[in-house]
């Protein structure tokens, strides 16, 4: 896949910051992109209802900067994940 391609390992073996993770299957509750989608839908779009593709994806991406803004909104998801 994509995500394990000779390329893609290249890549990340090229840049120091990066540290691999390995989650086992269906474990959501490990991955703090889980807990971003999840306010993303529940809080930010709860009330949307988009009539077209294009309007969800501009609400969607205009929502995704609004919450990256929220710096201690983001650090809780990992802290969710991490503890810390």
């Amino acid at each position: 896949t994509s995500h394990t391609s000779k390329k893609t390992m290249e890549f990340i073996d090229s840049i120091d910051r990066i540290e691999l993770v390995y989650l086992p299957s269906y474990s959501h509750e490990f991955n703090p992109d889980e807990y971003t989608w999840e306010y993303l839908k529940t809080v930010k779009l709860k009330t949307h209802v988009a009539r077209k593709k294009q309007e969800l994806k501009r609400k969607t991406l205009g929502s995704m900067r609004s919450i990256q803004k929220k710096k201690s909104l983001v650090r809780s998801f990992y802290k969710r994940v991490y503890g810390t």
